[in-house]
């Protein structure tokens, strides 16, 4: 048995997938709030996500714990198909798509790219901001200084082939382990507004 955050369905699913392709196993997935090393006790495994990571690590060092065994996803998916995971992405649903005119499409993809490019000018400001409101790290205790650390070195704001090819082969497993059933093409908008479809082979 699993217990998994309800907070990001995209680490679920990269969860099943990694165990499906590694281990070949299915285990029994089920939601909660994970409070750390307690959970362990009582399933056989945990996916601890965000801020949450940080403070299960702090546990297994206080506690002296040893028989526990803590993965990254990134990492494992990297090593199985030698590509980065893109756990997050701005998407709209396929009704827009259908429905906007070119210059919706392209005011959107604006809009979108200008508010990334400000907020890279303002990485320090914005660390700063995030730990003031103290909501950050265990406990609400990253400094400033940590959060710019974090958005600078551990997180990257553009897509490049390799990202997209890493999307491309995470959807395909996703249909191969019936993680998802939709078939339809992944439709992608550029930074002009095009639209561009991508076929179940590429």
């Amino acid at each position: 048995k699993v217990m998994v955050d309800r907070g990001s369905r995209t680490s679920v699913a990269l969860l099943r997938i990694l165990l499906a392709e590694l281990h070949g196993r299915r285990p029994e997935f089920f939601e909660g709030n994970p409070q750390g090393v307690s959970d362990l006790d009582n399933h056989g495994a945990a996916l601890v996500i965000g801020d949450r990571c940080f403070e299960l690590e702090k546990q297994l060092e206080a506690t002296g714990r040893r028989d526990v065994v803590v993965y990254d996803l990134g990492a494992l998916w990297k090593d199985l198909t030698g590509l980065p995971f893109v756990f997050a992405a701005w998407t709209v649903a396929s009704g827009f798509l259908n429905a906007a005119s070119q210059e919706n499409k392209a005011e959107l993809a604006s809009i979108l790219v200008r508010a990334r490019d400000y907020g890279l000018d303002h990485l320090g400001e914005i660390a700063e901001r995030e730990a003031s409101l103290g909501k950050l790290g265990f406990r609400g205790d990253a400094s400033g200084e940590a959060i710019d650390y974090y958005f600078r070195k551990s997180m990257r704001y553009y897509l490049g082939e390799a990202e997209l090819e890493g999307m491309r082969r995470f959807r395909e497993l996703c249909l191969q382990h019936q993680v998802i059933d939709d078939h339809r093409p992944l439709a992608l908008l550029d930074c002009e507004g095009q639209l561009h479809f991508e076929s179940e082979q590429s």
